[in-house]
């Protein structure tokens, strides 16, 4: 049974599992607004929270922060992101995205931005994503901007018409950055920058099939003939 709210504006709902980790379940939310809130605001594994069996349908998130917090079993339909949705390092189990998504970017940094993990949060990391059967299901989603780094993409389903597995290795053994791709498909070529530059072993590149077809087009032809070529799967 899932607790209903509906047309609610959380504003400037911040740190609320600072002293306490904040454990949420079996909500459904639809056309709410969250409006400068954070979670997940303490790099510590004792302090984690967990949030399970919720469902969001057209709501919005605007200048919000997630940090470090437990996903489990999560639908969300059509999200508006504002300029864009920071989650840093959100451990996903079972969470499924469709409809229309705005700007998301999910990275591998703690809350505070400091790029790498303690030692403790990535044994935690690690131990969670080798218990889970699957993380994000992105097949049904349509981004205005996607960007996903530090969950493995073995976990992460996509529907391979318009998303794609890239992979650090595979990258610079092409040469393709080296070539002339980039400057006939610069969106694209900059989607391969970012992981090369980041240092990341891997990631999800999905075209932006929520922008207007001109652009939405162009960087589905340099994805394409990425995947024609062998460079991502």
């Amino acid at each position: 049974m899932f607790s209903e709210i509906k047309n609610t504006r959380f504003f400037m709902e911040r740190s609320l599992d600072k002293r306490a980790p904040v454990r949420m379940e079996n909500k459904a939310l639809s056309h709410c607004v969250f409006d400068n809130c954070s979670i997940g605001t303490q790099d510590d594994a004792a302090k984690i929270s967990r949030f399970k069996n919720i469902r969001l349908s057209d709501c919005e998130i605007l200048n919000c922060m997630v940090g470090l917090a437990v996903f489990e079993d999560i639908e969300i339909n059509n999200l508006k992101t504002g300029d864009i949705a920071v989650f840093n390092t959100p451990l996903l189990k079972r969470v499924r995205l469709a409809g229309k998504i705005g700007k998301l970017k999910i990275s591998n940094t703690g809350f505070d931005l400091i790029q790498g993990l303690s030692g403790e949060i990535l044994r935690f990391k690690n131990d969670f994503y080798a218990d889970t059967d699957w993380a994000l299901d992105i097949s049904r989603a349509q981004f205005l901007d996607f960007y996903c780094l530090g969950v493995p993409a073995r976990l992460i389903t996509i529907n391979h018409e318009n998303q794609f597995v890239a992979q650090r290795s595979r990258i610079l053994e092409s040469g393709v950055l080296d070539s002339d791709f980039a400057g006939r498909h610069p969106v694209a070529g900059v989607m391969l920058q970012f992981l090369i530059d980041l240092g990341e072993s891997e990631t999800v590149l999905a075209a932006p099939m929520a922008k207007a077809k001109k652009q939405r087009d162009a960087v589905l032809a340099g994805l394409l003939e990425l995947k024609e070529r062998g460079i991502v799967a």
